[in-house]
């Protein structure tokens, strides 16, 4: 059985979109908890401004993750019409 080289390349993008995901959360996630910890040692809000930093380091992954979601969306809806024989430049009316 052979198999597509447009599904295979399809599925390692999702992979790559996944893996990056996680990374991403992680990294804003510890971002947010490292800075928020830090200016509740200077200013002695223990621990609002930690849980404030790690929200916002979660809003941040989050906007990236809404990012990368419609670009998937339009890598998929340019493949579609390229598949069907359309282009996206001409304006059919």
């Amino acid at each position: 059985m052979v198999k597509k080289t447009g599904t295979t390349l399809k599925n390692l993008r999702l992979g790559q979109i996944a893996i990056s995901l996680g990374i991403n959360f992680a990294f804003w996630s510890f971002v947010g908890y490292f800075l928020g910890s830090r200016l509740d040692a200077r200013l002695g809000t223990d621990p609002w401004l930690m849980i404030f930093g790690i929200l916002v380091g979660i809003g941040f992954s989050f906007y990236g993750f809404i990012k990368e979601i419609l670009v998937l969306g339009d890598m998929e809806r340019k493949g579609h019409s390229k598949e069907n024989g359309k282009d996206d430049t001409k304006d059919d009316k």
